[in-house]
């Protein structure tokens, strides 16, 4: 095959890999048979054409990005070793690649994140040994302060905003530096929330809960700005609406565990945008319908958690909210970070903003809170739930298995509390109820992958 075949399926490969296994050891044949032709050598050495090197150069930085995201996303080490490699990073002007006069074209962006933000990230959140947490912390500053140009921002309110390609490249600048985070977070956010009892922002590993908040509102946006500028084009691409899922997944999350923070309402209306997002185009749109139910139950079993909070402090002798500036309650010292002091000392600015404009916020007032009203009328290939009797299982009832897992057997509080044993999402990775397997690492949500119909995939 030439370089140009090579190219061609390298691009065929960009989709969801990690659902299919088969797909998987494809793209590793195609990483094999790279490096069998030399490409990540500098093919100045064997005097190639400059034409050809230039073919290349590109082609391999596209694997070597890919190989990370995908490693990442399944947690496994990449195909690919840095220090092997030798091969120069390509040109971006090229005339097929759209790129505003003199600014930084977003392959020149994709390859520095990769060599700067990604590689770190990769080094860190799969390495055998654990990595201390300021470790994490200072890889999250270190993509947080990688710099966006202003023409791939897409909360750049002044940025151009009428370009179909350069739309798209902003939806990737965004979600691609989110997905990173949120796989870097992940582990520290499932452990913070996994004894929610004793958590507050006093918690050691509360800067992951707040970075995953972040993190999955931005994905959210992301998704709602490119359905605004381009709504036919933007159900075409699944990848942007699993993420969002995915980011959904993670705020019901925090809701459910600790409606007791001052995040827990903002969060809910979060949840509230993208449930509105999916219902909006669930009619034209078959994959988003199938997800729609279940993203309903997860949103509702959520804000009735809250709700039944709520309702009961305020029965007591007066509701108390978890602010940042609020000294903790003597529970919440078990995670307490090792010096004493606010786990916020040290992290990126952002993340500091985030809290203190959380707590700006007054607290909604109840009719306020969102509803979340399941679909009356599913669309023509929408995902129902089958019927079944109370004692039979059904391989396909994806959300009352989720929901016991994410929200407790019953989704009352009091009674999460009291069987925190029970409790399935303890940590990340894959968790088994009964006949079901759910993975709730953010690069995965899937239920029987055996059945390819019932699997949710989410990675970029």
């Amino acid at each position: 095959m030439t370089v140009d075949d090579w190219a061609g399926q390298s691009w065929n490969y960009c989709k969801p890999v990690a659902k299919y296994p088969s797909d998987r050891q494809a793209l590793r044949d195609v990483i094999l048979e790279a490096q069998s032709l030399g490409l990540h050598r500098d093919g100045n050495r064997w005097k190639v054409i400059p034409e050809e090197s230039q073919r290349r150069r590109m082609l391999f930085w596209e694997l070597l990005n890919l190989d990370a995201r995908l490693a990442l996303s399944l947690g496994r080490p990449p195909s690919i070793c840095l220090d092997h490699v030798d091969c120069r990073r390509p040109s971006y002007a090229v005339p097929e690649m759209y790129i505003v006069p003199g600014a930084q074209s977003y392959h020149e962006w994709k390859h520095g994140f990769f060599l700067h933000c990604l590689t770190p990230v990769l080094t860190t959140a799969i390495s055998a040994q654990q990595q201390p947490y300021l470790r994490i912390l200072d890889v999250d500053k270190t993509i947080r302060d990688f710099n966006v140009p202003p023409t791939l921002d897409i909360f750049n309110l002044e940025g151009i905003h009428d370009n179909r390609q350069l739309t798209m490249q902003q939806v990737l600048v965004s979600s691609g530096r989110e997905i990173v985070l949120l796989q870097l977070h992940r582990n520290f956010f499932t452990e913070a929330l996994s004894d929610y009892d004793a958590f507050s922002y006093r918690h050691k590993f509360a800067p992951s809960v707040v970075a995953t908040y972040l993190s999955a509102n931005r994905l959210i946006a992301t998704l709602k700005a490119l359905e605004e500028r381009e709504p036919q084009l933007s159900k075409r691409f699944m990848c942007f609406w699993f993420n969002a899922f995915s980011g959904a997944v993670a705020l019901s999350l925090i809701v459910s565990r600790t409606p007791f923070l001052s995040l827990a309402p903002i969060a809910l209306q979060e949840l509230d945008t993208v449930h509105r997002l999916f219902a909006k185009v669930a009619e034209e749109c078959p994959k988003v319908a199938q997800a729609l139910p279940l993203l309903t139950k997860i949103a509702e079993r959520s804000r009735r958690s809250y709700t039944q909070w709520r309702k009961a402090a305020e029965d007591s002798s007066g509701m108390e909210v978890d602010l940042a500036e609020k000294p903790p309650h003597p529970q919440a010292t078990r995670g307490v970070a090792n010096d004493g002091g606010s786990p916020f000392g040290t992290v990126h600015a952002d993340l500091s903003r985030c809290v203190q404009d959380i707590d700006k916020c007054p607290p909604l007032a109840p009719h306020e809170l969102p509803t979340f009203v399941p679909q009356t009328r599913p669309a023509s290939n929408a995902w129902t739930e089958p019927e079944t009797r109370p004692e039979q299982g059904s391989p396909h009832d994806l959300s009352t298995d989720m929901l016991a897992l994410a929200l407790g057997r019953n989704g009352d509080l009091v009674s999460i509390k009291r069987n925190a044993s029970d409790s399935a999402t303890t940590g990340a990775g894959i968790q088994r109820v009964g006949n079901h397997t759910f993975n709730f690492d953010f690069g995965a949500l899937a239920s029987n992958v055996g059945n390819q119909s019932n699997t949710y995939m989410s990675w970029f």
